[in-house]
């Protein structure tokens, strides 16, 4: 039963450890975003899966410069030639699991007057 045990535990302690070991890259960006207008803010880029990482994840950030107002931020993936929407957040921030493929991502300006933005996208892998 102790060996057992000690099987078990040793198994969930290298699990711990290769989950720990996932490569994690962010990058920043900003720009403007003009009236009732929808644009790539970052992207198109290709993930895989990493060596050691269980899953891939993306987050996303965004945020008005003004402060007073966060656009709408929509993830996408490329399935053959579409852009398909995968998520969405008017919060400023989202945060998925996805499989490797093609993503991007967009920001919309429900607004009638054009706003600047600033914004990150990591990628865990």
């Amino acid at each position: 039963m102790k060996k057992l045990f000690l099987t078990a535990l040793f198994a969930l302690t290298i699990t711990t450890q290769v989950q720990a070991i996932c490569l994690t890259t962010t990058s920043q960006y900003s720009g403007s975003l003009p009236a009732n207008a929808e644009v790539t803010a970052y992207g198109p880029f290709s993930v895989s899966q990493g060596s050691s990482c269980l899953s891939i994840g993306i987050e996303s950030k965004v945020e008005g410069i003004n402060g007073r107002y966060t656009p709408l931020l929509i993830l996408e993936t490329l399935e053959g030639s579409r852009w398909n929407r995968i998520q969405a957040s008017s919060h400023g921030s989202l945060s998925t699991t996805v499989a490797p493929g093609t993503y991007r991502v967009r920001h919309h300006n429900e607004r009638a007057n054009p706003m600047v933005y600033s914004g990150s996208t990591s990628i865990k892998r």
